[in-house]
């Protein structure tokens, strides 16, 4: 029974650490083999660690495979649909830019008709600023047009505060 339990736990690692001695004759077998076996292990064990890894690295690869298949069918049924939105669109397309052109005739009548209301005119709220509505200029259209109103001055340059200042500021 103790043969079979040494046999079958150490058989093979003691037999390939004599084989070892045998051929290598070191000069203390005894603490070779001891280095040897504990070496053993380490490499059993780093073993088992990359067969883990490797048979985890494969069944995530399998799963980014799955999910890529997946990936690519959504892709396709979108372009389907996509095809199929677009073909039912296309008979009404006429229809939908007269209904547009008159939308926005529409609006632009309505804009004309009504005049333009404050926010205190919207709300209806006691105490909601009477505010004027602001008119908003393209910046871009301005090229050297003053839009200050005629009653505020522009500031001064300060050319004249350099005049009056002691030589080391200038």
């Amino acid at each position: 029974m103790d043969a079979e339990y040494l046999k079958k736990c150490i058989g093979k690692c003691l037999a390939e650490g004599l084989a070892e001695i045998a051929e290598l004759r070191p000069e203390d077998p005894i603490i070779y083999l001891a280095y040897w076996i504990y070496k053993y292990k380490k490499n059993l064990t780093e073993e088992e660690k990359r067969t883990l890894e490797r048979t985890q690295l494969e069944r995530e690869r399998e799963e980014a495979l799955t999910e890529l298949e997946m990936i690519e069918k959504l892709k396709a049924e979108e372009l389907l649909i996509a095809q199929k939105i677009k073909q039912q669109h296309q008979p009404n397309n006429q229809g939908q830019e007269f209904l547009t052109s008159s939308l926005r005739h529409s609006m632009t009548e309505f804009a004309k008709q009504c005049p333009a209301k404050t926010i205190a005119e919207l709300t209806e709220k006691y105490g909601a600023p009477n505010l004027p509505t602001v008119i908003e200029l393209d910046e871009s259209t301005l090229n050297g047009v003053s839009i200050l109103p005629n009653n505020i001055h522009r500031p001064r340059s300060t050319n004249h505060l350099l005049q009056n200042s002691p030589k080391e500021l200038q």
